[in-house]
């Protein structure tokens, strides 16, 4: 890892670890704390199973429910404020297998409609291997 060169030499000429303010800005990242609450008002909603978007747009306005919770969030996140499940959608791909707390959301492509469910770090996907995190993130 050419980080880890970089990371050494700083910290060998008695610098500070620029993974510590690197760590600092990640856990401030209002992007990682709102996918956080999406992810969380899913597993509440649906545990891990799949879901079309089309089901999930189908709560009423006027639920109240963890179902009609996620609704709200995945419409403020998509940045509309008024459910769209297009705009969910380009969300929940933006952020597919970005792995927060230990899940991510995964799409299965059941044509001709897409499924998304919450993907735990310790299962693998369809036969592949388990989700990736990026670099920076802490295991």
């Amino acid at each position: 890892d050419d980080w880890m060169w970089v990371r050494g030499a700083l910290k060998w000429l008695g610098q500070k670890d620029p993974a510590e303010s690197r760590d600092a800005i990640l856990d401030a990242d209002p992007r990682k704390a709102e996918l956080a609450e999406v992810l969380a008002a899913w597993e509440l909603a649906y545990g891990d199973a799949s879901k079309t978007l089309a089901e999930v747009g189908h709560t009423a306005k006027d639920e109240v429910s963890d179902v009609a919770t996620l609704k709200t969030l995945l419409a403020e996140a998509s940045g509309r404020g008024v459910w769209n499940a297009r705009s969910a959608g380009w969300f929940l791909r933006r952020n597919s297998r970005r792995i927060i707390g230990g899940r991510c959301f995964v799409q299965d492509d059941r044509p001709p409609r897409s499924f998304w469910r919450i993907q735990y770090e310790n299962q693998a996907v369809n036969g592949e291997n388990e989700p990736k995190k990026l670099p920076w993130e802490k295991r």
